[in-house]
């Protein structure tokens, strides 16, 4: 089984969780698309427990960028600290700095999509979804998602990464690839708060696990039935 999930903030504890509700076994993949940092007291373990299973697929979101500016001191902490990562930064300073090479390599080189198939339909996985400032077109008027995120993080990667414009874009836009995202809370534009949410260009992923004190959960998507699946 293919299973998808996005936006876990550091919640080691109810990512273990939803992994024995999926019944996650030796055969299953799992997507995780992006920000698993900065949120609970356990960033760096989930991070490493995720990158070590040859079963999980991980996609980079804005908050694994914030860490990777940190290491990089292009982000200082009081910055940071706003952005959420108060937890994740004291976790960093605590490792060595053979560690913290090591894990800056590693955040460097997270893919920003992968492709994957939904029944027949094409999709692209990646977390923020679309940037409006650099549409790529094809012939027939559709947007080359693909190109256009590309694009997109070759001029300005945190921009791209922090963008919410998937969920104000016109109605008349066409994508080329149906769309599977996290980093935008449903609950912030949508009524379905705590639920997964689809309609024609795009499922949404984010829950709210970020959130929880305002009825945030994790949620988890099974590709091959469509089940969802929440904590």
């Amino acid at each position: 089984m293919h299973y998808l999930m996005s936006d876990i903030h550091g919640d080691c504890w109810r990512f273990n969780q939803m992994l024995r509700k999926i019944q996650f076994s030796g055969s299953d993949i799992l997507y995780v698309i992006g920000d698993i940092l900065d949120g609970g007291n356990e960033n760096l373990r989930l991070l490493n427990q995720i990158r070590r299973d040859p079963r999980m697929r991980m996609i980079k979101g804005n908050h694994e960028l914030f860490a990777q500016m940190y290491l990089e001191e292009r982000l200082d902490r009081d910055q940071w600290n706003l952005w959420g990562g108060e937890t994740t930064r004291r976790e960093i300073n605590m490792i060595s700095e053979e560690e913290r090479r090591d894990l800056l390599q590693y955040l460097r080189g997270l893919p920003l999509i992968y492709r994957v198939m939904w029944g027949e339909r094409h999709c692209i996985l990646t977390h923020s979804g679309y940037h409006a400032d650099y549409p790529i077109y094809n012939a027939d008027g559709t947007i080359d998602i693909e190109k256009s995120i590309q694009t997109a993080a070759a001029k300005d990667e945190f921009g791209y990464l922090v963008s919410t414009d998937l969920h104000h874009i016109p109605a008349k836009l066409k994508f080329d690839h149906y769309l599977i995202v996290g980093h935008y809370p449903i609950g912030f534009y949508n009524h379905r708060k705590g639920k997964i949410y689809k309609n024609r260009r795009y499922l949404d992923l984010d829950c709210g696990n970020g959130q929880r004190k305002d009825g945030g959960r994790l949620g988890c998507f099974r590709m091959e039935d469509g089940m969802e699946f929440y904590v």
